[in-house]
């Protein structure tokens, strides 16, 4: 089962937004409803940025739109990074159009950064099996 982690700005964006977009962000909840239950089916994260509303960022995230777009709806993304060998589906932003390249630099830098404590905690585990136990 896939575990949901939420960003340390990911709840306090996604309040702001829905004092503004409430129908929007519902409906990228529900969408999002639909690619956690994808990912809990065994699906991969790459063969899911074939449904209608997930686009492929970079570094393998994810944006998640509220497709189908309502007429005189403001277009929403929610950012997600699926990290397949965890399990976790990190829930990094939430932003609209305006914002998309500001959102995507930001999503860039929390992988990085999880992949940088990821390779740390390796190293550790490695460190720690190669010691020799004591007599």
């Amino acid at each position: 089962m896939w575990e949901l982690e939420r960003a340390p700005k990911f709840a306090r964006r996604l309040r702001k937004l829905e004092k503004k977009h409430r129908r929007e962000v519902k409906a990228a909840m529900d969408n999002l409803d639909t690619y956690l239950v994808s990912l809990n089916q065994g699906v991969k994260p790459m063969q899911l940025a074939k449904l209608s509303f997930v686009h492929n960022e970079q570094v393998g995230v994810h944006a998640i739109d509220q497709s189908p777009l309502k007429k005189g709806a403001k277009a929403l993304r929610l950012y997600v990074y699926p990290e397949e060998d965890t399990c976790k589906l990190h829930l990094i932003t939430f932003g609209d159009k305006d914002r998309q390249s500001g959102d995507v630099n930001e999503c860039c830098e929390y992988v990085a950064e999880l992949r940088k404590k990821r390779k740390r905690r390796n190293e550790e585990e490695q460190e720690s099996s190669s010691e020799p136990e004591p007599d």
